[in-house]
C-alpha cells in the first residue's frame, strides 16, 4: 500500500536523523500529505 511505503521512508528519515530537530510538518511535506492527513495515516498505521 502506498500509506505503508511512505511511512517506512519517513520512519528511515527519522532513524538516520534523530539528532536533528523534526517536526511535524516537516514530515508530512516528505510524505506529500496536509498535516492533518500525515497525522491520521500515522496514527492508524501505529495503533
Amino acid at each position: 500500500m502506498f500509506h505503508t511505503q511512505v511511512l517506512q521512508q519517513v520512519m528511515a528519515y527519522m532513524v538516520a536523523h534523530y539528532r536533528e530537530e523534526i517536526n511535524r510538518e516537516m514530515l508530512a511535506r516528505m510524505a506529500g500529505m496536509s498535516v492533518w492527513h500525515f497525522s491520521r495515516v500515522l496514527s492508524s498505521s501505529s495503533g
